[in-house]
């Protein structure tokens, strides 16, 4: 029993995914009115974008956060 649902949960996986990639590479060929492509992004501003602007953002809340408690020199308690 255990099998066969295995193998029923597997095709019906395949065939979906397979529909999927249909799909998309289909949706690609047809010209939008409007679309214009640019050029592309750099590996540089790629990491700025994705890494850089999010880690900044994270420093800046941990600052924020973590500032008041050091400047009046006490230490921040994890209550349980």
């Amino acid at each position: 029993m255990l099998n066969s649902m295995k193998i029923t949960l597997s095709a019906t996986l395949a065939v979906f995914a397979a529909a999927l990639f249909q799909t998309t590479a289909a949706a690609e060929m047809i010209q939008d009115d409007g679309d214009q492509p640019g050029t592309t992004m750099g590996l540089g501003e790629i990491l700025f974008i994705f890494a850089g602007i999010p880690l900044a953002l994270m420093i800046v809340l941990a600052v924020m956060i973590y500032a008041p408690a050091k400047l009046k020199g006490k230490e921040l308690e994890l209550k349980k």
